[in-house]
């Protein structure tokens, strides 16, 4: 009886291993997060590069709070 219960157990398993990857392979191409567009913003625009500038730095800090400012509804501080 145990011997059963363990194959039928074994056997969920492997189904259920099997469902899951057999959904996650649908849709052909992996999901994507889509960037912010850079034509809302073109001061954000520019600092996705990285500057290495320190006046770079600080004008995309800038921007950055901005946007975020303006995400959650606040003025600009």
């Amino acid at each position: 009886m145990r011997q059963a219960i363990a194959l039928s157990l074994a056997l969920w398993v492997l189904i259920a291993t099997v469902a899951v990857t057999l959904w996650n392979g649908r849709g052909g191409a992996p999901v994507t997060v889509a960037a912010a567009s850079s034509s809302r913003d073109p001061d954000l625009a520019g600092c996705r590069g990285g500057g290495d500038g320190a006046d770079e730095a600080a004008a995309c800090r800038a921007a950055w709070r901005k946007a975020r400012a303006h995400f959650f509804g606040r003025p600009a501080s």
